[in-house]
């Protein structure tokens, strides 16, 4: 085992160098999620299209925004 690798398993256990860091940007990718689908929702019918591709699948447009 090289050195790194023993470094890594004595230090790291997991937890990550900064595990309030961490923790904060998993929170903020929460809420960025959660804060995009509440947005999606109030989306006005005309600024969405959807359309059902050949396939049988749904692709959901978006449109312009200024």
């Amino acid at each position: 085992m090289s050195f790194w690798d023993e470094w890594f398993k004595r230090f790291w256990r997991g937890r990550g160098f900064f595990p309030d860091i961490e923790r904060l940007m998993e929170e903020m990718e929460k809420d960025m999620a959660k804060m995009f689908k509440d947005m999606e929702k109030e989306l006005p019918d005309e600024t969405s299209k959807v359309t059902r591709l050949p396939d049988g699948s749904i692709r959901r447009q978006y449109g312009l925004f200024v």
